[in-house]
């Protein structure tokens, strides 16, 4: 009977030893799996504070970018107003014309080329031909400069004419064309903006992908 007892107490005892490692073992189990969780949150946390700063990183490249962007355009526009809104061909021709005899170039002739538009300006170009000694071509290219109608003379051409008679000075055949500026009322200065952040948007994804690989990286020495 005191062997039953005793054998009776042990498997007592046993089975509550089992009890409370089999208890033990499942609160630890649960305590890592916890662990695990609060690990995995702690590591998302750290992504959202990294991409919250980005953010944040970007909006202000954003903003500094707008900020340039809009000067810039003010500048092209307060620009363009500078510009007359329109140009007359006779008045032009005539100014050429006049600056001409007055220098006494002969065989003057002034033909209208197409317009070229420019962004926020349209370029009304005048092509010159006429005979003429260096001295008066130099003397009419620098009067026209002087004219605030007609701002820019380029493709300039000269070439010798040969004559019977002696002369003091050598005449020449020149070419030029004659340009002047208007406003150009279709157009509107693009800020660009949405292209801006666009860009600054991939950027800051690109910069994320790369810390992340260098943050891999790391991971992968420490393991080893």
């Amino acid at each position: 009977m005191t062997n039953l007892i005793n054998r009776l107490w042990l498997g007592i005892l046993i089975y509550s030893i089992y009890s409370v490692y089999d208890s033990y073992a499942t609160k630890e189990q649960r305590k890592n799996e916890i662990m695990q969780e609060i690990s995995q949150l702690s590591t998302k946390i750290q992504k959202q504070r990294r991409q919250i700063k980005l953010i944040q990183e970007y909006q202000k490249d954003i903003e500094a970018k707008k900020n340039e962007i809009e000067e810039v355009a003010v500048q092209i526009e307060n620009l363009q107003k500078r510009f007359p809104r329109e140009v007359s061909d006779p008045e032009n021709i005539k100014i050429i014309k006049e600056l001409s005899d007055a220098l006494k170039i002969r065989d003057l002739n002034i033909t209208p080329e197409q317009d070229i538009v420019n962004g926020f300006y349209i370029v009304k170009r005048y092509k010159i031909v006429a005979e003429a000694t260096y001295l008066q071509f130099l003397l009419l290219l620098e009067r026209i400069s002087e004219n605030e109608r007609i701002l820019n003379v380029n493709g300039i051409h000269l070439k010798r004419l040969e004559t019977k008679r002696k002369q003091r000075y050598q005449p020449l055949e020149v070419e030029a064309v004659v340009e002047t500026y208007k406003y150009n009322p279709t157009h509107k200065e693009n800020r660009g903006i949405s292209e801006i952040e666009t860009r600054l948007r991939n950027e800051a994804k690109q910069k994320g992908a790369t810390r992340n690989k260098k943050r891999n990286k790391k991971k992968k020495k420490g393991k080893k």
